[in-house]
């Protein structure tokens, strides 16, 4: 009774006498939100344009911040140690966002010394980032962590637990917020963003780290997927100084600087920009599987050919995606999301000799070709015209000029503005294939935009397609707005036969942030994702169950990881992902295809039957665009892969 009376008079009082510490306390959110604090003292670590960052007394307790932000146009100077007055917020810029713990209204400002002197947090040392997991509440929620289906379950907010800074990330980073720290030995793990921020890791223990130096996503010690804590996002430079251009793999200064969180994530905010110490001088090497006269054996090349920027408009605190027709909302013309950050595959695309040059030089011509994000004729420009021909005469011109095979091509058309996409663009997948060592099975007609392909008898023993190439359930629902898979039927030059699918499932647009309040994250689309790929799953058992010794790839750009497995589960529950099986084994590490916020990643991925697995298969992932020493060096902002198999 006693205890409940005090915290009364505690949270009615007008004003409280109180430490940066008792108001960080050690949740996520303050006990003092909303109310007003006096004699509040601390010494200035940092000044931003918005106001300044405070020190205060160090606790013994890692769960517990010392650091404070303090929302404020007042003239302080680093070094200041001052007394103030102000009232305790939690701000939170959009409703996915974590909260930041802030003073607002800040009065009676007075300097009581200057020129101290703070030491940082040295991370790595002092206090180091765990591995695995951001939250408790990814850990609880399904066998896949913060992969887990259904997401958005549940909040950090809403229960407000205390801290577990040694187990998860978040808690590990709230803990700190608004304190000064320093980043030692950091190593960037992807580009710059347009405003020139980068994620680095330090030197501190990562799990997943590949080659490059870039973090991988890969599974934890208990088997979970791996959230990557460890890394974080380092801000604009606080005196106005230029980030350098970094790129996966370059070594820089340390960093010192102060942990914000904004736009949905923790950030440093350095206090001055850092120097490079090193860049990476390697290209990355072309694949060493090359095309074969052995008929029985068949190189798959796999490559989304759209040149895609992706940015976090602060704005408005969602993620604009390549696969956004118009903005949810007008962007404001300084803006550069207001220019053109897309172009997909159309006859004049400025990429596509970059695209080709890969393809010869990298990809060394592979027998057969998956592409996706192919437009139409006349691009962007919409005007009804839905035919490719001009497009991909252009690209196999292009690689001809390159020195490479003179590649044929096949394709089904969409109807217009009907699979999603830029308005007019009619993008679809595409084969390109060395006629000199396969072709289509003849007999079938070519598909059109709605007739849905199926498995049939050859009338000699064997199978085919009803439509070849052909489209595979195109009036499913879970098409909607999408791209419709791309079935084939080959056969070499001997008559083995081969069956493909090349996919490209609907977009994560409107994911919410890894590090928001929503747990586990917001993985928009997934049920789409998930439909379709049951969809593709009953047509690869149609075939199996006709011809199970049949030889089928399925494969392409699924926008997903492997390690949500509920989304992948009726797919992998009938083929096998190649890079499990590979051989030589790709370790899991080096398993990527696409870097994004910090995280190399895997959304490409190729699925082959039993008897094609039985045979042994090779797969190379060719990091020719995410190991560019800059953005505007990609062709496209996916690495392609190469995949070798036996049909026979």
């Amino acid at each position: 009774m006693l205890l409940s009376l005090a915290l009364v008079v505690i949270l009615t009082s007008p004003a409280l006498s109180t430490t940066i510490a008792e108001i960080q306390g050690h949740a996520f959110q303050s006990l003092y939100a909303g109310e007003k604090v006096t004699h509040l003292t601390g010494t200035v670590v940092a000044i931003s344009k918005s106001g300044f960052y405070l020190a205060g007394h160090p606790v013994k307790d890692e769960r517990v911040s010392t650091g404070l932000f303090v929302r404020s146009s007042a003239s302080v100077s680093l070094g200041d140690s001052l007394s103030l007055s102000g009232t305790v917020s939690e701000y939170r810029s959009s409703r996915n966002d974590l909260s930041s713990t802030e003073l607002i209204s800040p009065s009676s400002i007075l300097v009581t010394s200057s020129a101290n002197t703070i030491a940082p947090i040295l991370l790595g040392q002092d206090r180091s980032p765990p591995q695995g997991q951001l939250s408790a509440l990814d850990v609880v929620a399904g066998p896949d962590a913060w992969l887990s289906v259904p997401n958005n379950v549940s909040q950090v907010d809403a229960g407000n637990e205390s801290l577990k800074p040694q187990t998860y990330g978040l808690d590990f980073w709230e803990s700190i917020e608004g304190m000064l720290v320093t980043v030692p030995s950091p190593v960037a793990i992807g580009f710059n963003d347009n405003y020139g921020e980068f994620w680095v890791h330090g030197a501190w223990n990562v799990t997943g780290k590949n080659s490059r130096g870039g973090l991988t996503m890969v599974l934890d010690l208990d088997g979970l997927p791996d959230a990557n804590p460890e890394m974080v996002i380092i801000g604009r430079p606080l005196d106005d100084t230029t980030n350098p251009t970094v790129a996966m793999g370059t070594t820089l200064t340390d960093i010192t600087g102060v942990v914000h969180f904004q736009y949905g994530y923790f950030y440093i905010l350095p206090l001055t920009a850092p120097s490079v110490i090193s860049s990476p001088t390697s290209a990355a090497p072309p694949t060493t599987i090359s095309s074969s006269f052995d008929s029985c054996i068949i190189t798959i090349g796999d490559y989304n050919v759209t040149q895609c920027l992706h940015f976090l408009y602060r704005y408005l605190g969602i993620l604009l995606s390549c696969f956004l027709p118009v903005p949810l909302i007008p962007l404001k013309p300084e803006s550069p999301l207001t220019q053109s950050q897309v172009e997909n595959m159309a006859p004049t695309s400025s990429h596509m000799s970059a695209v080709a040059s890969h393809i010869v030089s990298h990809l060394l011509s592979p027998d057969l070709l998956f592409l996706q994000e192919i437009q139409d004729d006349s691009g962007s420009t919409n005007n009804g015209i839905v035919s490719a021909n001009t497009t991909l005469s252009n690209i196999v011109n292009a690689i001809m000029d390159m020195g490479g095979v003179a590649y044929a091509w096949v394709d089904v058309d969409p109807l217009n503005n009907m699979d999603g996409g830029e308005k007019g663009g009619n993008i679809r997948q595409a084969y390109l294939y060395n006629p000199d060592k396969l072709d289509l099975v003849p007999g079938s007609p070519t598909g059109n935009a709605t007739e849905a392909t199926a498995v049939v008898s050859d009338g000699s023993g064997g199978y085919t397609l009803s439509y070849n190439p052909g489209r595979i359930d195109p009036t499913n629902a879970a098409w909607k707005d999408s791209r419709k898979p791309l079935a084939a039927a080959w056969q070499t030059r001997n008559g083995d036969r081969l069956f493909s699918v090349n996919l490209q499932l609907t977009a994560k647009l409107d994911s919410s942030t890894t590090e928001g309040n929503t747990r586990p994250p917001i993985n928009a689309w997934v049920a789409e994702r998930m439909e379709q790929v049951a969809v593709v799953a009953t047509f690869s058992q149609s075939l199996l169950a006709s011809s199970p010794d049949a030889s089928l790839i399925v494969g392409g750009d699924c926008n997903e990881y492997i390690y949500t497995t509920s989304v992948f589960a009726p797919l992998t529950a009938l083929l096998s992902e190649v890079d499990s099986i590979a051989t030589p084994p790709v370790p899991p590490e080096e398993r990527y295809t696409y870097v994004y916020n910090g995280v190399t990643e895997q959304l490409d991925h190729m699925f082959v039957s039993a008897a094609v697995a039985g045979r042994g298969v090779s797969v190379q992932h060719i990091h020719v665009n995410n190991w560019a020493m800059n953005i505007a060096e990609r062709a496209s902002d996916h690495d392609p892969s190469v995949l070798e198999v036996k049909v026979c």
